[in-house]
């Protein structure tokens, strides 16, 4: 008898289809995994299906088997007159030897059924076990598969709390930071002096009748650009295509103009050159505030991921000096230039000065910093050549035509011959 009927089997197989189908654990994962897992538990509960098919046809077979047949000279043969009918004990001795030739074969045919049932039930048994511990196996790794889909989503999760977290957190520091430093991060729409305008006034005309005022272009005589030339010349001891090289970028930023503020500041400032200058030497815009470009209604810079303040415009001077740094630079060197025992002590201090400020380009190509430049510039066989080595070591501006300042080094350069007939009186 079976162990299990084929209702059973088929329900035990479409509840775990079901639970395969149903399963929330297993729908989450990627649509082709899934499909293949699928399609090989199918298989596998075909082919046991398959097997239990066959099972039963063996045991029908054998439940069914008969035992062999008797030889034909051993069958009984129908009641005939016996002619010896008065010999009753011959008869009856046949008689009592074909019932027990019956009686052993039919205990022979009985002790194999019953161990064909044996058997049969031993291996419909064995099935039944390999099919439950298959279903086990596959609930259990099922599971696990769920268990490890939810963890990975609790840990996605996290992670996003942890980002949603780290943003609120930096959103908060940059309001802190805006409210302690204005125009740290946001554009300062407004910046109040902290000295009355009046006072201001009154501080100016002090300082005026202290220091005697200084006019911007006026060098005893001499340009700008004749200054500088000179300068450079002595500088580098003659060589003209070195003089000329530097010279020629100068021109191209401020046409030999110190105050000369960047036009797109000029422009969204609403201000001018010399404006801008006197507002800066009245300390009306701070020395921090002219070093990272900001004036009374705006800035356009911002700090950069070490903390340090990146200027996106704001030039100024002959080389529209704009980063930070060299921004400090030409700060800190005017300080000195009208500082006690410094040359212009007896006058006010004046960012935009040009005797200043053209000492200080030498100053630049003097420094140890900028050695190996002033180095390339002076041995130069042209103009273009000195033009290139101060762009690609010094200035290093935005390349319009992205080919390593080659181009723009000979756009540059078109002005020497103009810049040297304004200059060069040495015939």
């Amino acid at each position: 008898m079976n162990t299990m009927t084929p209702d059973r089997t088929n329900n035990s197989i479409q509840h775990h289809n079901s639970g395969l189908r149903n399963d929330p654990g297993h729908r989450k994962g990627p649509e082709h995994l899934y499909n293949a897992r699928l399609q090989n538990t199918e298989r596998q509960i075909a082919r046991l299906k398959a097997l239990e098919k066959r099972q039963d046809k063996l045991d029908v077979i054998f439940m069914n088997r008969k035992a062999p047949e008797r030889k034909a000279s051993e069958r009984k043969s129908p009641e005939r007159p016996n002619a010896n009918a008065g010999n009753h004990k011959t008869a009856s001795g046949v008689r009592s030897k074909t019932s027990a030739h019956k009686s052993a074969t039919g205990n022979r045919q009985e002790r194999r059924n019953v161990s064909l049932r044996r058997h049969v039930d031993e291996r419909r048994k064995t099935a039944h076990l390999k099919r439950q511990k298959f279903f086990e196996e596959e609930n259990i790794r099922l599971e696990n598969r769920a268990k490890r889909l939810a963890g990975k989503k609790k840990q996605n999760q996290a992670r996003t709390y942890q980002m949603i977290a780290a943003a609120v957190g930096l959103i908060l520091a940059g309001v802190f930071l805006e409210f302690l430093v204005p125009g740290s991060i946001l554009k300062r729409k407004q910046i109040i002096p902290d000295t009355p305008i009046e006072e201001q006034t009154q501080l100016s005309e002090i300082q005026t009748d202290l220091f005697p005022p200084k006019e911007y272009d006026t060098l005893n005589g001499i340009t700008e650009q004749q200054l500088l030339w000179d300068l450079l010349m002595d500088h580098f001891e003659g060589n003209k295509n070195a003089v000329l090289g530097v010279m020629c970028n100068l021109y191209c930023e401020s046409e030999f103009k110190a105050s000369n503020l960047e036009d797109y500041n000029n422009k969204i400032w609403e201000i001018e050159d010399n404006d801008y200058t006197e507002l800066v030497n009245l300390q009306t815009i701070g020395k921090k505030d002219f070093l990272e470009s900001r004036h009374i209604d705006q800035t356009n810079g911002y700090y950069n991921k070490n903390n340090l303040w990146v200027n996106k415009d704001g030039g100024y001077g002959y080389a529209q000096f704009t980063a930070y740094e060299k921004k400090e630079r030409l700060y800190g060197f005017a300080e000195n230039w009208f500082g006690p025992g410094g040359e212009g002590e007896d006058y006010k201090f004046n960012i935009g000065d040009a005797k200043m400020q053209a000492h200080f380009v030498v100053h630049l190509l003097e420094s140890e910093e900028y050695k190996k430049m002033d180095h390339m510039i002076r041995t130069a066989q042209t103009a273009v050549d000195a033009c290139y080595y101060w762009l690609k070591m010094y200035e290093i501006p935005h390349d319009p035509y992205n080919d390593g300042y080659y181009t723009l080094a000979f756009d540059r350069a078109a002005s020497a011959d103009e810049i040297e007939a304004a200059c060069d009186h040495s015939d």
